[in-house]
């Protein structure tokens, strides 16, 4: 279970990621949001991949 648990990104790589991609966006507004909505989906991603307390063993 814990041998495929995945990377975690540094706060700096995901906001330069983040950013990185919403740097298309016509106007400043829009970069942030869209750099919000980028980073939201990346940490939503990152925790659906780790395993539930309810299916980790009991000590």
């Amino acid at each position: 279970m814990f041998e495929h648990l995945p990377t975690v990104p540094t706060s700096q790589e995901l906001l330069d990621k983040s950013f990185r991609r919403a740097s298309r966006a016509q106007d400043n507004e829009s970069m942030v949001q869209n750099a919000g909505n980028i980073l939201s989906d990346n940490l939503a991603n990152l925790i659906r991949k780790f395993p539930s307390f309810e299916n980790l063993p009991l000590f």
